[in-house]
């Protein structure tokens, strides 16, 4: 009996996931959830209380969001020195690869204007504190803090790649002046886009408390 428990509760957290990539933060209802998993949905209840309890159990174990070593992994072990403007540009797109590996994030990341649960209370956690992390060390990286308009211009960057990439979802859709529904060989256009973008603009800020 335990054990049919425990398989019952891993295939209602699965079935959340499934659900949330394929019908967004909207279609999570108990009733969709159990017809995914295969249960009635009364089994929702008798294991985990409620619905919120479900989803936060999904949200806490799901790996919905990048971490700071993901997006600078291998950055300090090369043996090159890079200069500011390249590790910048190398970070924006492995975050523009990280929400791609993710359509979880992204379905979260789209009904968050809209409405509020606990997945993307869980969303949002996880966000600030990577952040937190991430100009953390990048601050460890080049011996000194970032300085205001770098902290800008990532956030900035950061917040236009999260835009391009929801509205990727759907495929067939210009954004920037690249149709991305037309493949990786756009999507690769795009991040070329940032890396050529980003180089220049953190390259021109510079400054005394920021050292190349």
């Amino acid at each position: 009996m335990v054990r049919n428990r425990q398989l019952t509760e891993q295939k209602l957290v699965e079935a959340v996931g499934v659900v949330l990539e394929a019908e967004g933060l909207g279609g999570l209802n108990a009733s969709a959830i159990a017809a995914r998993a295969g249960v009635d949905k009364a089994l929702i209840y008798k294991y985990f209380g409620n619905l919120e309890t479900l989803l936060r159990r999904y949200g806490e174990g799901a790996d919905l969001w990048w971490t700071a070593e993901e997006l600078l992994e291998g950055v300090a072990e090369t043996g090159i020195k890079l200069n500011r403007s390249i590790i910048f540009s190398l970070v924006l797109v492995r975050f523009l690869k990280s929400l791609r590996r993710r359509p979880a994030a992204r379905a979260i990341l789209a009904g968050e204007v809209i409405q509020n649960n606990v997945l993307v209370d869980i969303l949002a956690a996880k966000r600030e504190r990577e952040t937190k992390r991430l100009f953390g060390a990048l601050t460890t990286l080049f011996g000194g803090p970032l300085s205001a308009d770098e902290i800008v211009g990532l956030t900035s960057y950061m917040h236009a790649i999260t835009y391009a990439t929801l509205l990727g979802r759907g495929g067939g859709r210009t954004v920037f002046g690249i149709d991305l529904g037309t493949g990786e060989l756009a999507w690769a256009k795009l991040e070329a886009a940032i890396m050529t973008g980003a180089k220049a603009q953190f390259t021109g800020w510079r400054t005394k408390s920021a050292p190349a």
